[in-house]
């Protein structure tokens, strides 16, 4: 990897053992899992006005890696808010259950969630890795967007981002969200799993 998550990875414990103490052994599953979906629906959200779009309209648009990061996560907050009025965030996870929003699907969480709820530590476990696995993955696709707005085209800028390379020179994609969530997924699973640790036991 050419850019270093570890930070990235210690705020995502640091924001469960903070839920650990907030909710209830009941609440925590679910709440685990409603954030995932928050950052994910904000992420579907802005895909083509600030992400996809660092490589059309704000291509070449900044000098300055870190500034243009911060401008796509300027972007990002703005989008946070409506998400938090009245019910709209578990509305939109019911009703798209059976839909992937990014490379993740609510109706997969279902059982893992009445898993973790019913002392069974592995799914609590599964579902902290989860969380974990999406706050790098979606801090790395502010990165590729930043890449794209100092100059790199999309493929350049997975290169930048991970030190991938790829051998077909034709390669060219569609991008969507799904497609570069799963992407870095192949590309990034290794450095994520080694910084990963599990939490301490939840149940036992």
């Amino acid at each position: 990897m050419n850019i270093d998550f570890s930070a990235s990875y210690k705020d995502a414990v640091h924001v469960l053992l903070k839920f650990r103490e907030r909710y209830s052994k009941n609440e925590y599953p679910q709440k685990i899992v409603l954030n995932i979906f928050y950052k994910q629906f904000v992420m579907k959200e802005i895909w083509n006005s600030a992400l996809d779009n660092s490589f059309v309209s704000y291509y070449k648009s900044d000098k300055d890696l870190n500034i243009a990061i911060q401008k796509i996560v300027v972007k990002y907050n703005e989008c946070k808010n409506p998400l938090l009025v009245g019910n709209t965030l578990g509305e939109l996870m019911e009703v798209h259950k059976n839909s992937f929003v990014g490379n993740v699907r609510y109706a997969d969480c279902i059982n893992e969630i009445a898993a973790a709820q019913n002392r069974n530590d592995k799914a609590v476990e599964e579902l902290e890795y989860k969380y974990i696995y999406y706050t790098v993955i979606n801090e790395a696709i502010f990165y590729w967007a930043g890449f794209g707005r100092i100059g790199k085209k999309r493929i350049e800028a997975i290169i930048a981002l991970t030190g991938c390379s790829f051998n077909d020179e034709n390669y060219n994609p569609i991008f969507t969200f799904e497609m570069i969530q799963e992407l870095l997924t192949q590309l990034m699973k290794f450095h994520i799993n080694s910084l990963y640790s599990p939490l301490p036991s939840f149940w036992n």
